[in-house]
């Protein structure tokens, strides 16, 4: 019975034979240990020394010859108090390593992406629950829709887009190529505010099928004019960032 708890307390075969061996007689050099529990005296030095670390076996060196002894049962206890301690300890030293971690400033220049795929069952919905997140999101940076947006798009989702001018703050505002000639009469049915909607037809956009667009730190690609529908969600703030600066050039150039 007491071969198995030691052995729960991590104790080896050898290691339980000779603090036995040496709590039974109180006090032992390592040739009597071996003899009594017929481990050779190398393996007996070797194991001793393992106990000794552990705190079970305590050695003896004042005199001629070397004696171990063995921790009493009533003692045991106070080891584990001091390991308590020490897991406190260590405790205390984490706590204070995740605050001070926590405080070095994240990097600006480097991120993992966060990429969503959203299918048309649920694209609709999609669009009303994260515009109010991509809109907090660009208040980090200049306020505006940078992109290409595919005219199915709007024909598509005419709902959202109202919804969009609705909620959109007034400071904010779209910078946006489009494929079709636009008709004002559908822009307008929307919203009026030509300032903030910013429309530019690009002749050399014929041949885009998706929109792809750019807010705060997030990208949006989304296939509208053939089913089914879906859209990805790009969360990343290096990306957004340079997927701006590619239409911000291009604004300038494209009349």
């Amino acid at each position: 019975m007491i071969e198995q708890s030691l052995q729960k307390l991590g104790f080896s075969e050898k290691e339980i034979a000779i603090y036995l061996c040496v709590l039974e007689h109180g006090k032992l050099s390592a040739a009597i240990v071996a003899r009594i529990t017929k481990i050779n005296r190398t393996t007996v030095y070797s194991v001793t020394k393992e106990l000794i670390s552990k705190g079970f076996i305590i050695e003896d060196i004042g005199g001629v010859n070397r004696y171990y002894t063995a921790l009493q049962p009533n003692d045991i206890p106070g080891l584990y108090k001091k390991e308590e301690q020490l897991l406190q300890e260590k405790k205390k030293i984490v706590d204070q390593v995740i605050q001070e971690l926590a405080s070095i400033p994240k990097s600006k220049s480097y991120s993992v992406p966060k990429i969503r795929f959203i299918d048309e069952y649920h694209l609709n919905d999609f669009l009303h629950t994260q515009l109010p997140v991509w809109i907090e999101s660009a208040k980090s940076t200049d306020k505006n829709w940078w992109g290409f947006q595919d005219v199915s798009f709007i024909d598509t989702y005419p709902d959202w887009y109202k919804y969009h001018w609705e909620i959109f703050p007034k400071e904010y505002g779209t910078r946006l190529f489009t494929n079709q000639k636009p008709s004002e009469e559908k822009f307008a049915k929307h919203v009026s505010d030509t300032e903030r909607r910013q429309i530019k037809y690009w002749s050399k956009s014929k041949d885009f099928t998706a929109t792809h667009a750019v807010l705060g730190d997030y990208v949006l690609f989304s296939i509208t004019n053939q089913r089914p529908h879906y859209a990805v969600e790009i969360h990343d703030a290096v990306m957004a960032e340079n997927i701006r600066e590619i239409f911000r050039g291009l604004w300038e150039e494209v009349n």
